[in-house]
């Protein structure tokens, strides 16, 4: 069992669910079509790595890597201040840097 992977998948699919689920309570305008898709691909990816984790399924590699660049296009929404932007406030830009070095060293090792 990889731990890092493990605590990867969970950080990477739970932090995306539930910030999705307590805009979408709150009646955000932070809910649009993008970044819907941006916690798919997070649950999805977190699913995936989590199974891989615990041996059930080997690391489906495009998906992990497609996930980072996602990723790290959110940083470049940050950068570039754009509007709706997944990373809407300091906090959730520190998880997604964490979440962005979690999928590096996945990747990397």
């Amino acid at each position: 069992m990889d731990y890092i992977q493990t605590a990867a998948a969970l950080l990477i699919a739970g932090e995306s669910a539930a910030l999705y689920l307590i805009m979408k309570h709150r009646g955000s305008e932070w809910v649009t079509p993008i970044n819907h898709a941006y916690v798919v691909i997070d649950v999805v990816a977190g699913l995936i790595l989590l199974a891989s984790g615990v041996g059930f399924i080997p690391v489906q590699s495009m998906i992990i890597i497609t996930s980072a660049l996602i990723h790290g296009y959110r940083d470049y929404e940050v950068y570039q201040k754009l509007e709706n932007r997944y990373a809407f406030n300091t906090p959730t830009l520190i998880i997604l840097n964490i979440r962005l070095l979690a999928l590096a060293y996945i990747i990397l090792v």
